[in-house]
């Protein structure tokens, strides 16, 4: 497989009237072409910043302060972004948590389709348009497509309006896909449809994607590599199979104890872990997990660990408990 994402040290700053705060700190990780990465943690740790920044796409006080996204060896973290639109929605496509906040209310499905298509394809018929739509809608499993294309988002189930969306981001065949919580407002037996489907899509057509999430049940379901996140870093990283069987920063085995179906397997209470993610503001010197780590040396107050490659070679991890004197 040829490298199709490289994200590299990258540091995110959000410019603040008392001073910048640090959203993301130095991250860094690779995409091949046609794989499928999960972006995991809690609320806060940075995740969706990471995929706003893969698509140059952060909001004012944000801005990227250090390090490079390269996409199909461009560096595209550099490009204007009139340069960045011709690729935003093209070769990369996004989708967000919430259909209804991205579909138009007052637009038919099929109108919304078709005129993002030729926003993207100037040259192309609007007949040619609205077939390219109707085959995306029986892609993602919409029964009677033509008749769906002439009907209102409001008209459509939750589940179903995902699927749509997840339509549109087919439409002009990206080499990446970003998926922002995608299933966040669904009921499971949805969520699992809709990761089913991304899988399904990615594999038929050799799409990347970077699913971000903070459920590690879906995660483990759906990618084949996982990138756990803690506070605007990178704690561990692995093969998804290698990561959930055998997790090795505190955090990650937290997160895997906090899942139902660990609590059932071992027939204990489900696992909390204690306090909660540091606000931006007040980031703890040192390993930015010790406080809530039940794990902690002297060592994790003072000093940040590195990124590394664990004990096993099987992946990386930043925590002093590997480290070797």
């Amino acid at each position: 497989m040829s490298k199709l994402l490289e994200v590299r040290d990258l540091v995110v700053n959000f410019a603040l009237r008392f001073g910048d705060l640090t959203a993301l700190n130095g991250i860094s990780f690779d995409l091949q072409a046609g794989e499928r990465l999960g972006l995991v943690g809690e609320s806060g740790a940075g995740k969706s910043v990471a995929g706003f920044s893969v698509i140059n796409l952060i909001s004012k006080p944000g801005y990227i302060a250090q390090g490079k996204v390269f996409f199909e060896g461009e560096a595209v973290s550099d490009y204007p972004q009139e340069k960045m639109r011709h690729i935003r929605g093209n070769r990369i496509s996004m989708i967000f948590q919430d259909p209804m906040m991205t579909l138009n209310p007052v637009l038919t499905i099929g109108t919304q389709m078709t005129e993002t298509l030729l926003a993207h394809r100037p040259g192309m018929s609007r007949r040619e348009a609205e077939r390219i739509a109707l085959d995306k809608l029986r892609q993602v499993h919409i029964p009677s497509p033509a008749e769906r294309l002439k009907q209102y988002p409001h008209e459509f189930s939750g589940g179903m309006r995902q699927r749509i969306i997840i339509a549109i981001s087919l439409l002009t065949d990206p080499a990446l896909i970003v998926a922002d919580e995608p299933t966040t407002a669904l009921d499971v037996t949805i969520q699992a449809e809709i990761m089913d489907l991304l899988t399904e899509l990615c594999e038929k057509h050799s799409m990347g994607l970077i699913l971000i999430t903070h459920d590690l049940g879906v995660v483990s379901q759906t990618t084949q590599r996982i990138a756990v996140m803690y506070a605007g870093r990178i704690v561990e990283s692995g093969s998804t199979r290698d990561v959930v069987d055998n997790p090795r920063h505190p955090y990650t085995q937290g997160l895997i104890s906090a899942l139902p179906q660990a609590a059932g397997q071992s027939g204990k209470r489900l696992h909390q872990i204690p306090g909660t993610m540091p606000n931006l503001t007040s980031i703890p010197d040192g390993c930015s997990f010790h406080p809530r780590c039940t794990q902690a040396l002297p060592v994790c107050s003072r000093i940040t660990p590195e990124l590394k490659e664990n004990p096993e070679g099987t992946g990386l991890v930043a925590c002093h408990l590997y480290e070797q004197d």
